[in-house]
């Protein structure tokens, strides 16, 4: 099965990342509407530490 990448719209492109990301860690990532996000695409909080996702397009 072949499947073209860049057909993902940036944000179907950051949801596949965090989707991803957070298998591969064993964790689940916080997702932020479209807009001002400060650079985060995801983020995940484990007490008072934190992992932040950033996915480039």
């Amino acid at each position: 099965m072949n499947n073209d990448f860049a057909l993902l719209s940036p944000t179907h492109f950051e949801e596949l990342a965090r989707d991803l990301v957070g298998a591969e860690l064993k964790i689940r990532f916080e997702a932020f509407a479209e807009g001002l996000d400060d650079g985060m695409d995801g983020r995940h909080y484990a007490g008072e530490a934190s992992t932040i996702l950033q996915a480039k397009y």
